[in-house]
């Protein structure tokens, strides 16, 4: 009996010790990097082609755009102000198409500002950099969102300075509105489209109301966080469970009694660790269930606050919604806007079908990357998409490797189009009595390789 006694207390310590040196981190923090306040990341992540891998037809609200709040907000005013850590143009080559323009007219010109701050940037230059972007990359376009800010102008007035700063830019703004409110992507490429939340019933603008958007930007503490995240999480319900296609903007932010930056990273600092709620459990386990429990001993682990970036694109990740229109935020980092990015192509799944055009993406876990590509006709699959186009009737797996369905020397998982055969399974099956894989002859896949980063 003091035996069983001893052996049971052996294992409680090893697990306390356990937890004393193994923090229970893992895949809670494995966002982290949806929040970003540092400068531009590598190149080879940058996303400054994103809309070319998108069908001219495609409506231009039926698209899932990242965007920026106070987008030009980039450190004047200190903390409390701030809301982004990259340029108008960094934001552009990060793969961001939604821009918040706030402008104050002040001595016969359209200054940008974040309330009562100027942001020593006039409206004109951030339109500059945006028309410069679209010169070198005319597959994208560009939604500019423009209010007036900190002025009292009437809006023939503000409308007049607009109109006499849009003029030179006339080549590369969209002046389709008078004809469509709803304009495709291959009619606005290249091309600033402005949306305007200040005169809106004139006839030839597209008008900030037509939109549906979530704004519950007031917070009175850092504990507000949670519920801020429960009325998002309730909008990303509703696209993952199919809601219409409409024009929707959900803004990731929070002001008042909380710092920007914490708000979209959940941080101390802005460049810190996460804060601490002040609860623990198993004491409060029912508080705040999506944030983070770590730091754990002997069984009573910390509540951490986590950002609505971070929430937001695991969250997008784990349920893939098929759409999630327009997401403003403030600091967005590079996995927040890959996560809004790829929901503009569909998730190929096995034994599935594809439309002529199509375009498809997979986290391919052979070679590491996200894969974008277009089918180039329409009808069903078996497997999975391949770059290869010869592959052998028999693969044969050298002497101590393990099996597998890819093309030879590659690492790409094999591609088989089944539109004339009425098997159904996987491409490959195993052939009895052999250590090989036998392949049905395949035809060709129908697939163009679009990019991969």
């Amino acid at each position: 009996m003091k035996s069983i006694r001893f052996r049971h207390a052996l294992k409680w310590l090893t697990a306390t010790a356990a937890l004393l040196v193994f923090p229970l981190a893992h895949a809670q923090w494995a966002y982290n990097d949806a929040y970003w306040h540092r400068g531009p990341w590598a190149a080879e992540k940058a996303q400054s082609s994103w809309m070319q891998t998108v069908q001219d037809s495609t409506p231009l609200w039926q698209l899932s755009i990242p965007g920026t709040h106070d987008s030009a907000s980039t450190g004047y005013g200190g903390d409390a102000v701030q809301t982004q850590s990259l340029t108008i143009s960094q934001q552009l080559t990060a793969g961001i198409r939604y821009l918040d323009f706030r402008c104050r007219l002040f001595d016969g010109s359209l200054q940008l500002h974040h309330g009562v701050v100027w942001l020593h940037k006039s409206c004109a230059s951030g339109v500059a950099d945006v028309a410069a972007f679209l010169r070198k990359h005319p597959s994208e376009t560009v939604l500019i969102k423009v209010q007036q800010e900190h002025s009292s102008a009437s809006d023939a007035e503000y409308q007049r300075e607009f109109d006499k700063m849009v003029e030179p830019f006339s080549n590369v703004v969209w002046q389709g509105a008078g004809a469509t409110k709803t304009p495709t992507l291959g009619q606005v490429r290249g091309k600033i489209v402005f949306i305007q939340r200040f005169n809106q019933w004139t006839r030839n603008v597209l008008s900030y109301n037509r939109f549906y958007h979530l704004d519950n930007y007031q917070m009175g503490t850092n504990w507000d966080l949670h519920s801020h995240w429960e009325a998002v999480k309730s909008q990303l319900s509703a696209f993952a469970q199919g809601r219409e296609m409409e024009e929707w903007i959900t803004h990731l932010v929070g002001s008042g009694g909380s710092f920007p930056y914490f708000v979209a990273g959940g941080r101390s600092s802005p460049n810190g660790g996460h804060l601490l709620t002040g609860l623990t459990t198993p004491g409060w386990s029912g508080s705040y269930p999506d944030f983070p429990r770590d730091d754990c001993f002997i069984g009573i682990c910390s509540i951490f606050f986590k950002g609505l970036n971070e929430l937001t694109a695991e969250y997008i990740e784990k349920h893939k919604p098929a759409y999630v229109g327009i997401i403003v935020a403030d600091f967005p980092g590079p996995l927040l806007i890959d996560a809004i990015i790829k929901r503009n192509a569909r998730t190929w799944k096995y034994n599935d079908t594809a439309s002529a055009g199509e375009v498809f993406v997979y986290d391919n876990p052979y070679t590491h990357t996200v894969d974008y590509f277009a089918a180039r006709s329409t009808g069903s699959y078996w497997y999975f998409p391949a770059a290869c186009r010869a592959q052998p009737l028999r693969l044969r797996r050298p002497r101590g490797t393990r099996r597998s369905a890819t093309c030879m020397n590659t690492g790409i998982p094999i591609a088989i189009r089944s539109t004339t055969s009425r098997r159904a399974g996987p491409a490959t099956t195993p052939a009895r009595g052999t250590g090989s894989r036998r392949t049905r002859r395949p035809m060709r896949t129908g697939i163009t390789w679009v990019r991969r980063y």
